[in-house]
């Protein structure tokens, strides 16, 4: 940021106004990039469970047993456990 301003006077202004502004945009309208991703259909993380899946646990959903593998496998191996 101090490259574009040349002098660090003008630093804590201008975060600032990025801040502000960046803050005044979101409560008006979702992202450029989140449209763009529903558009496309690509999933988005939220920040938020859903209701119907809050009281869900890991233990509910996972296999067992538990499968693990090493950084660099063969591909037979990982069709196997698959």
């Amino acid at each position: 940021m101090i490259e574009t301003t040349q002098s660090i006077n003008f630093f804590i202004p201008m975060m600032l106004t990025v801040l502000v502004s960046g803050g005044v945009g979101r409560i008006f309208n979702r992202s450029i990039y989140e449209r763009a991703l529903r558009a496309k259909n690509i999933p988005l993380l939220r920040n938020h469970v859903p209701k119907s899946q809050e009281e869900t646990t890991a233990y509910q959903i996972m296999a067992s047993p538990v499968l693990t593998v090493e950084c660099i496998i063969s591909v037979e191996y990982l069709v196997d456990i698959l």
